[in-house]
């Protein structure tokens, strides 16, 4: 899914989690689970 692409670049560029749940509406397991 996008949403989940666009997590991984998020973090890789640094972002913020709250940053990251407002732009993808993941929440924050969702992202948490990703491997941040």
């Amino acid at each position: 899914e996008r949403s989940v692409e666009l997590a991984h670049e998020m973090i890789a560029e640094g972002y913020a989690i709250e940053e990251i749940i407002k732009l993808t509406k993941l929440t924050k397991e969702e992202i948490l689970s990703l491997g941040v």
